[in-house]
């Protein structure tokens, strides 16, 4: 699933960055970046996961609430700055 939530990203900021040129362009190329970043955070942490090992030994419960504590701060600057730092460029 975010494999094909990250090729959407990708599918609509297209042809925005193909039409656009200097700041928006910009713009638009900054919010590619950071929506398929976004979009594949369970990815990141799956991948993490397995590069500690996580899956054989559990993790201290702060290192969980780390990644808890970041997924939700993530998810809070989407919905309340979803333009940020573009503005008002659409």
């Amino acid at each position: 699933m975010q494999i094909l939530a990250a090729v959407l990203v990708w599918l609509c900021y297209l042809d925005r960055i193909r039409t656009s040129d200097g700041l928006k362009r910009s713009v638009m190329q900054f919010r590619l970046i950071v929506g398929i970043l976004i979009v594949l955070v369970p990815t990141w942490i799956g991948l993490v996961s397995v590069s500690f090992s996580w899956f054989i030994v559990r993790p201290p419960n702060y290192v969980l609430a780390w990644i808890v504590s970041g997924g939700l701060g993530l998810r809070f600057w989407r919905c309340c700055f979803p333009g940020f730092p573009a503005g008002a460029i659409t």
